[in-house]
């Protein structure tokens, strides 16, 4: 967190064509390597599993920075794609880890929640940016878009048996909802009555029951040698 605020001290995180900080984006680069061995020493001396998120996070700054210091103007012109690759490797870190305890008893599946959980917010937001433009739900084409993209994000958590994915999208689905419920009824407060209840009952359907629906989504993929590196589906 130090190296974080004294990189970003240096200018602002995104600054035009002058790169990723105004005054030097090789000057950053220092305080984001003191952040990496930081975050590597912490997590040798401790071993606490959210110091692998610690590491992950610190060399994906590190890798921000060092591709806006080779290449100025590229991080801010595709920024949707670089958080996309980092929220597939993180992704991938992640997997890593579920694969070694399939029974979820040891830390390296704590290790994994961590990881989940940095990169289920990288990968959602990037997706549905670069399926909407950025604009968001700001019309049905987009809603229907974001709502599918959830329903596949949420098909990807339930298998892997990770909600991260499900949370992080939370809100881009209620957004797409409020907006397809607000062309049908123009009114305000039936618009938000209706999208915290639709809320609720994905909330409560996935929260009550995650075995059953685990159990009903993933047996068509039993087959499948992948499913032998996560947790049982019965």
């Amino acid at each position: 967190l130090f190296a974080v605020l004294e990189a970003m001290a240096v200018g602002p995180l995104v600054s035009g064509s002058t790169g990723l900080f105004e005054a030097s984006a090789a000057a950053a680069i220092v305080p984001a390597l003191i952040g990496v061995g930081g975050a590597v020493m912490h997590y040798w001396r401790f071993g606490v599993p959210v110091g692998a998120m610690g590491i992950a996070g610190s060399l994906l700054f590190l890798a921000a920075i060092l591709l806006d210091t080779a290449l100025p103007g590229v991080l801010e012109a595709h920024l949707a794609w670089f958080t996309l690759a980092a929220g597939a490797a993180t992704f991938m870190a992640a997997m890593w880890f579920d694969s070694r305890d399939v029974a979820r008893v040891t830390t390296a599946s704590d290790k994994a929640f961590w990881l989940h959980l940095l990169a289920a917010p990288l990968l959602v937001h990037s997706i549905l940016t670069l399926a909407t433009g950025g604009s968001g739900a700001q019309s049905g084409s987009d809603a229907l878009v974001s709502i599918a993209l959830f329903v596949a994000l949420a098909l990807v958590a339930i298998i892997v048996d990770r909600r991260a994915l499900l949370v992080s999208g939370l809100g881009y689905f209620g957004l797409a909802v409020a907006y397809l419920m607000g062309t049908v009824d123009p009114s305000g407060e039936a618009t938000l009555a209706g999208t915290l209840v639709a809320l609720g009952c994905f909330i409560l359907l996935l929260g009550s029951g995650w075995r059953r629906v685990r159990r009903v989504v993933a047996s068509p993929f039993r087959s499948m040698t992948a499913l032998r590196y996560l947790p049982a589906v019965d």
